[in-house]
């Protein structure tokens, strides 16, 4: 059924994606039964088949990219409600994936951390694009029920090209600001997440030497983790 459906698209390149794909029994079968078909295959994956679960708290973001295909507005989940679909979730070896919007402008999140940490969730990610984290002690105040994962959205490192792509003007340095305390963490892990378009591919190999020199500073300092 999926094999007819990607055909009547008429398209060549197909790319696989989730949640985990990886998670799904069927996702290695798929893979090869498209491969066969002649398509050229992309898979979507953190690296392998640990369960994820992705909690939208708010629907309000700092930034307006114009790839963003959240439906951004003042609404949100009442806390209770997101209560309850944590009492759903499977916490064991599960990373819990804490998504908007942007939650750093939500202020009930370090309440949601709380009760996710009370139900036994281990492993924990904030997606973020780091302008609210430049205040070092939000970053203190969100680690201090533990160790974080931090997927950071930084679309370019160049001022002009950073405020079209995210609809914004003048965040770049507190973005920045953001992810230099995160990387002065001990503990918590970071993912930088680069949206590739025509305003910033010609200056990918700067952007990647750049975040290289910002890595390399805190490596220095004893910071190794990325």
């Amino acid at each position: 059924q999926v094999l007819d459906t990607v055909r009547q698209l008429g398209v060549a390149l197909v790319e696989v994606t989730g949640g985990e794909p990886l998670a799904q029994k069927g996702c290695p079968a798929l893979l090869t039964a498209l491969c066969d078909a002649g398509f050229e295959v992309l898979l979507e994956t953190g690296g392998g088949a640990t369960p994820q679960y992705l909690l939208r708290t708010t629907f309000a973001c700092n930034q307006r990219c114009p790839f963003c295909f959240v439906a951004l507005g003042r609404k949100r989940p009442e806390l209770h409600e997101l209560e309850r679909v944590l009492d759903r979730l499977r916490p064991s070896d599960a990373v819990l994936t804490i998504s908007g919007g942007e939650p750093t402008t939500d202020r009930r999140l370090t309440e949601i951390l709380a009760a996710a940490r009370a139900r036994g969730f281990r492993e924990i990610e904030l997606q973020t694009n780091a302008v609210l984290l430049a205040d070092p002690p939000i970053v203190h105040e969100l680690t201090r029920l533990g160790p974080l994962r931090f997927f950071v959205s930084l679309h370019s490192h160049v001022a002009d090209v950073y405020d079209r792509l995210t609809g914004t003007r003048g965040q770049l340095p507190a973005a920045l600001a953001g992810l230099r305390n995160l990387l002065a963490l001990d503990e918590s892990r970071l993912t930088l997440n680069c949206i590739i378009t025509r305003l910033n591919h010609a200056a990918l190999a700067d952007y990647v030497d750049f975040v290289d020199r910002l890595r390399t500073t805190f490596i220095a300092d004893g910071v190794t983790r990325w």
